[in-house]
């Protein structure tokens, strides 16, 4: 069952009666049992009095309401005006702006850079390491996200700027909308590898879009990282900087890749350190791909039929 809670100015907050308990049972709002039926939410107070479908009720004032959306806890907000339609002609839109090709001269440039590159840390080691798998295995082109994700009212991703990044998911849930999000003759969508993503930051080195000393050891020097100069220290809406060339979230969310037989948490957050996590760091490996990321959103990609 999803609610729908008007907020005063006039966004709509939708919300299933589980997310709502999983809240509370995290202590971060107040939940009692009562015996008041399913009805119209009230406010009292500055209070919303949420009734769920087995009789007990939910107590939630609206900034937590709206601080709980921005860690998108299974909530999001939209505006009811401008919801989004995510048609065939929306998403060629959207692959067209925020995509990027990386196609068989990207990729001689990451190439031509191995041959050059003399790493100074073991951080910029390993990374190279991982290019060179990735130069190995990658001989096809493909078309990866520039923009984090967001999700239209029916759940669905959608690339646009300005709208609340699509985090609190599960790792299934990654795999299967980045599958449904766009298919055709010639391209069909899923959930980047990691050797696509280190592609695509080995190939912003080689353009000169970032040093490897930022990828690979400190990138504190831009994005919204906690200790960035120009951190907001909060998640920000898609789009909200540039940062080596493109508007991918850099120390915004961290990215989800999938592995052959695991997922891939790489980068930061807007709560990590830039100098401790930096945008190439493998955060972590998750082999339960139930378990829900409350802090990282997926990165898509688009490859031919057969790849």
């Amino acid at each position: 069952m999803k609610l729908e809670i008007p907020l005063k100015d006039e966004t709509l907050v939708k919300v299933t009666e589980n997310s709502l308990k999983h809240i509370s049972r995290s202590g971060k709002c107040l939940y009692e049992t009562s015996s008041v039926k399913v009805g119209t939410i009230s406010l009292k107070n500055d209070k919303f009095e949420i009734p769920m479908s087995d009789g007990s009720i939910v107590f939630l004032n609206e900034e937590w309401l709206k601080h709980v959306t921005a860690f998108a806890v299974t909530l999001y907000e939209y505006n009811p005006i401008e919801e989004i339609i995510s048609t065939c002609k929306d998403k060629e839109e959207m692959i067209n702006k925020h995509f990027f090709l990386m196609g068989e001269k990207e990729r001689e440039a990451v190439a031509k850079w191995l041959e050059t590159v003399k790493p100074s840390t073991l951080n910029q080691q390993q990374f190279i390491e991982r290019v060179e798998v990735a130069v190995r295995k990658i001989n096809y082109d493909y078309k990866i996200a520039t923009l984090e994700p967001s999700l239209d009212s029916n759940g669905n991703i959608i690339y646009k700027e300005g709208k609340k990044v699509a985090i609190g998911l599960s790792y299934t849930q990654w795999s299967k909308k980045a599958s449904l999000f766009f298919s055709s003759n010639e391209w069909h969508s899923c959930l980047a590898t990691l050797e696509e993503g280190d592609m695509f930051k080995a190939y912003r080195i080689a353009s000169g879009l970032w040093s490897i000393e930022y990828v690979c050891d400190d990138s504190s020097a831009d994005g919204n990282y906690w200790d960035s100069p120009t951190s907001t220290h909060n998640v920000e809406f898609t789009g909200a900087r540039e940062v080596g060339g493109f508007k991918d979230g850099v120390g915004n969310s961290v990215s989800i890749f999938r592995d052959v037989v695991s997922y891939v948490v790489v980068g930061g957050e807007y709560i990590d350190l830039g100098a401790k996590v930096p945008v190439a760091e493998i955060k972590t490996l998750i082999y339960d791909s139930f378990i829900v990321n409350y802090r990282g959103c997926g990165v898509l990609v688009l490859k031919r039929p057969f790849n």
